[in-house]
């Protein structure tokens, strides 16, 4: 009997290990397309699960070009885009950095960096943006963009 403590608890604590690292994972995803320019002027997150998503709610348009993922499988992957809104100049970018699925939800984590004070930019409005492919996942998608 007293060797059964031990045991149950050596057994605990192996369970109790390998089910935190089943409920966090890094998510992998490919950079499907970014840039400094688009027709997105206010901060917004996106998850597009079908390209009528894609089209209704997000789609930038980067030089006058609508951006429409090419040869995409939609029951497989899905979208996921940052923008940042309309900036004042040049020198501001947003990028995905890293999705974790935490539990039954994923976080998706960006960085915005800006223009060093008293640097050189260009003088136009930007309104950066970034978009990934990752796998498709039905569940909610959480953001955090610093």
């Amino acid at each position: 009997m007293q060797a059964a403590l031990p045991i149950f608890l050596l057994f605990l604590t192996l369970s109790l290990g390998c089910r935190s690292t089943d409920e966090q994972a890094d998510v992998s995803f490919e950079r499907a397309f970014g840039g400094q320019v688009s027709s997105i002027l206010e901060p917004k997150n996106f998850v597009a699960r079908s390209p009528e998503e894609w089209r209704a709610a997000y789609r930038p348009v980067l030089l006058g070009a609508e951006l429409e993922p090419q040869d995409f499988d939609w029951e497989k992957r899905m979208l996921i885009a940052v923008a940042i809104g309309s900036r004042p100049s040049g020198g501001y970018a947003v990028e995905i950095q890293r999705v974790q699925r935490l539990d039954s939800h994923w976080v998706v984590y960006a960085k915005e960096t800006r223009p060093e004070p008293g640097s050189i930019q260009t003088t136009m409005i930007t309104s950066p943006f970034d978009c990934i492919s990752t796998p498709r996942f039905d569940g909610e998608v959480m953001f955090v963009v610093e």
